[in-house]
C-alpha cells in the first residue's frame, strides 16, 4: 500500500497534463479556422488514442500555418492557433530576448513579439495581449489576464505533448480580447 500510495502524486500530475492537452485541442478545435487546422486537432486525437474513426477529407489537405501580424512599428507578432503551432511559434519563430503571451490559466494560443533586441512598446504588447485573449478559451469574456515573459523563461514540459509549456517570471496585462487586423 505504501508503494501504491508513493506512485499517486505522479499519477495525478499525469492526468492534469493529460487534461489539459485535450482542453487546448478543444479549444483548437473552436477556435480552428480552416480545414487544415480541423485535420491537425484529429491527428492529434487519433496519435493519442482518443479517435478511431476515419480522418475527414480536407480540402487543400496542408498543415496550417501560425499567423502572422506586422505592427505600424514594423514588429512581427507570430500566433500559434493550435497546439502544433504553439510550439513552432515558441521554440523556432521565438528567440530568448523575445516576448512571449498566453493567457493565463486557460488554453489559447501561444503568442510571440519579435523585439531584435529592443524593448517592445507598451502598446504593442498590449496589442499582443489582445491577439491572445482573442485565439484562447477565453474570447468571450470582456477582460482577460494575460501573462508577458521573455521567450527564454519559457519551458516545454518534461514528456509533455505539444503546446504544452511551464513559464516563469511572468507580468499580467489585462485586456479585451481583439482580432488581429
Amino acid at each position: 500500500a505504501k508503494r501504491a500510495r508513493a506512485g499517486v502524486p505522479q499519477l495525478v500530475q499525469a492526468t492534469q497534463q493529460e487534461m489539459d492537452y485535450l482542453l487546448q485541442l478543444e479549444t483548437d478545435l473552436a477556435l480552428a479556422a480552416n480545414w487544415p487546422e480541423i485535420g491537425e486537432v484529429q491527428d492529434a486525437l487519433q496519435r493519442n488514442g482518443y479517435w478511431q474513426g476515419p480522418r475527414t477529407a480536407q480540402p487543400g489537405g496542408s498543415k496550417s500555418s501560425p499567423l502572422k501580424v506586422t505592427t505600424e512599428a514594423g514588429l512581427v507578432i507570430w500566433v500559434g492557433r493550435n497546439a502544433r503551432q504553439n510550439d513552432q511559434v515558441t521554440f523556432e519563430k521565438g528567440t530568448p530576448n523575445d516576448l512571449w503571451l498566453h493567457v493565463h490559466g486557460l488554453p489559447g494560443a501561444h503568442v510571440i513579439v519579435k523585439s531584435n533586441g529592443q524593448p517592445v512598446p507598451e502598446a504593442i504588447i498590449r496589442r499582443a495581449a489582445e491577439i491572445a485573449a482573442y485565439y484562447s478559451g477565453a474570447r468571450s469574456e470582456t477582460r482577460v489576464l494575460v501573462d508577458v515573459t521573455q521567450r527564454k523563461y519559457v519551458r516545454k514540459i518534461k514528456g509533455g505533448k505539444p503546446g504544452m509549456v511551464t513559464y516563469r517570471n511572468e507580468s499580467p496585462v489585462q485586456v479585451t480580447p481583439t482580432r488581429e487586423s
